[in-house]
């Protein structure tokens, strides 16, 4: 088995019934070392296509094929749309 890292997770808005009790919007997850954001974000079963999520890691704009380190704090939210 491989080294796993612990990442920090942020579930914004309707994200949080992707946590594990479905009430939680802070998590600690457990991830391969070397894994990406989109690697994350799949572990946790959301399907990207149907939300196109904002993503931060750290409090910086990141990209899904960013790569993740120990303690990393993640945010995954939803778009705002307006009219």
């Amino acid at each position: 088995m491989g080294a796993k890292i612990l990442v920090q997770v942020y579930l914004h808005s309707t994200l949080i019934k992707y946590s594990p009790d479905g009430t939680s919007r802070k998590l600690q997850v457990s991830i391969d070392a070397g894994s990406t954001l989109d690697d994350l974000i799949n572990s946790l079963g959301i399907d990207q296509t149907e939300y196109h999520l904002l993503l931060a890691v750290n409090g910086k704009v990141a990209e899904e094929s960013q790569l993740l380190e120990e303690n990393d704090l993640v945010h995954l939210m939803m778009p705002i749309s307006g009219g």
